[in-house]
């Protein structure tokens, strides 16, 4: 792994997006705990991406244009859905000070869905990550798994230490 791969890798982690202001949003309402499993379901959606990448499905977005644009629009539509729902169903709000607490399993299934179809997370797997790969290689695949690997790792921590901060001084995650 080089320095440059690593440096994106953190500038493309922390840069704010739906996988971020989900796991704050959600520590903000539940508790910096429950913001660490949003932050590991936000971290674990990027497996699918990965197993993409290492199996070849990456070149074929990058052949197809059309198809890339479809799995960003997928992801721009159900964020909009999302926003739509929130902004429609205000009983939530209405009921208490501080929403219920789902579930673990709808934690993790609603960070992986949001982050799923981030298209930031995809273009790093169909763009970015590749160029740091040798396709002529034996042992490209592995090296796509371990590149993506540390992409995975490193989004979990910058999420976990944003928890931190957001939080303020005196809370440790």
């Amino acid at each position: 792994m080089t320095a440059e791969f690593l440096i994106v890798t953190v500038l493309v982690a922390a840069t704010p997006g739906t996988g971020v202001i989900y796991t704050l949003t959600h520590a903000l309402a539940h508790g910096v705990g429950e913001g660490i499993r949003a932050a590991a379901g936000c971290a674990v959606s990027a497996v699918p991406h990965l197993v993409a990448a290492a199996t070849g499905l990456v070149a074929l977005l990058q052949a197809s244009s059309a198809a890339f644009r479809g799995v960003t629009l997928a992801g721009s539509a159900y964020l909009l859905l999302l926003a739509w729902r929130l902004f429609h169903d205000r009983s939530a709000l209405l009921e208490s000070d501080r929403p219920t607490r789902p579930s673990p399993g709808n934690v993790i299934r609603t960070a992986v869905a949001i982050n799923l179809l981030n298209p930031k997370v995809s273009l790093f797997f169909v763009a970015f990550l590749p160029l740091f790969v040798d396709p002529g290689t034996d042992g490209a695949a592995l090296r796509v798994v371990l590149l993506g690997g540390a992409f995975i790792l490193v989004t979990f921590v910058v999420f976990a230490v944003s928890l931190s901060t957001a939080a303020g001084p005196g809370v440790t995650v």
